[in-house]
């Protein structure tokens, strides 16, 4: 086996180009429109049975890459997408330093494909059974293989978690869903029960006009680009204004941050996969949320469940009797 031989022409056929359930060092996975050719990992149908199972990694979105784990056709983790420097998500950050393995990418209008190059250790990546995806280095020492990193390391990496127009947050123990600022449950009374997977509706009508203000969020995962627009020519401010052309652009974002911010990226309809990264370190995309101009002036904004739960049921009371409950619920706000 030729790791390095990369003349299609020189070879029939070769193992790197048909990946089963490991990724090791020199393997490509990702699309080359080129050699129309996409590599992934596919797992094992049981721990026992090298068939192919029902969990796939590979890149998704040709315009804005990013790896997924699917079950079938259905995402079950998503790395964030490619911003020109790395995954927009916590994984990438969790391999700076690393001198078993060096990270690469490629990305541009032909190819996306990512590989690791080798590094003072041996490492693999597998696809498991299970829908788990775990990066393994080799100890030296005790000869055996040790679980580095895994995909789906939290609850708030499933896709999804916390529902449309949600944000998971691992910190906010034992309630790790939010609703967005300007949302509220969807079904308080599933919220109340841990089940997020109802999400969040919106609170206040958007007025769909010059009128409707943004909310920044830092440090979070950028929504699954379901409905969505890209420039890569605008700057920031050029893509507010986009946004408020359409009454059904939810939120905008610079696209990349290779040469420093810039490029418009808008998402239309509602925002899915959002979570609190958990390492707040170097640069990432903000994401400005689109909000009624009444919600943008409310203080005191809740960031966990039992808070919104807790409006939710106040303000009930609120409309019961008006005189006796007003006060409290304002200065929740």
């Amino acid at each position: 086996m030729d790791s390095k031989n990369h003349d299609s022409k020189g070879y029939i056929w070769q193992s790197f180009d048909n990946p089963t359930d490991t990724m090791l060092p020199g393997l490509m996975l990702g699309w080359d429109k080129n050699l129309r050719m996409n590599r992934y990992l596919t797992s094992w149908k049981s721990a026992n049975d090298p068939s192919p199972g029902n969990f796939t990694f590979r890149f998704d979105q040709i315009e804005f890459p990013e790896l997924v784990i699917r079950q079938g056709t259905n995402i079950t983790f998503r790395s964030g997408i490619w911003d020109g420097i790395r995954f927009n998500s916590d994984d990438w950050l969790s391999f700076m330093g690393i001198t078993a393995f060096k990270p690469q990418l490629s990305v541009n209008s032909t190819v996306a494909v990512y590989w690791d190059e080798p590094g003072d250790r041996l490492s693999r990546y597998v696809m498991k059974d299970d829908g788990l995806l775990q990066r393994y280095i080799w100890d030296n020492k005790n000869f055996k293989w040790t679980l580095m990193h895994e995909a789906r390391k939290d609850f708030c990496d499933n896709y999804g978690a916390c529902g449309v127009n949600g944000i998971c947050n691992m910190k906010d123990i034992p309630a790790y869903c939010n609703c967005l600022k300007g949302f509220t449950p969807h079904s308080p009374e599933d919220w109340d029960s841990f089940n997020w997977s109802g999400g969040c509706i919106r609170r206040t009508p958007l007025n769909c006009t010059q009128v409707d203000r943004f909310q920044k969020l830092s440090w979070v995962k950028l929504p699954m680009l379901l409905q969505f627009w890209t420039n890569e020519s605008m700057n920031l401010e050029e893509c507010k204004v986009e946004c408020l052309k359409n009454c059904s652009c939810t939120a905008y974002a610079n696209s990349a941050l290779n040469e420093g911010p810039h490029g418009c990226l808008l998402w239309f309809g509602d925002l899915t996969d959002i979570r609190k990264l958990i390492n707040e370190e170097g640069v990432q995309l903000d994401l400005y949320l689109r909000l009624a101009a009444s919600e943008i002036g409310m203080q005191g904004f809740c960031f966990n469940m039992a808070c919104n739960v807790y409006l939710h049921n106040i303000s009930i009371l609120v409309r019961k009797s008006k005189t006796k409950f007003r006060t409290l619920y304002l200065a929740f706000f």
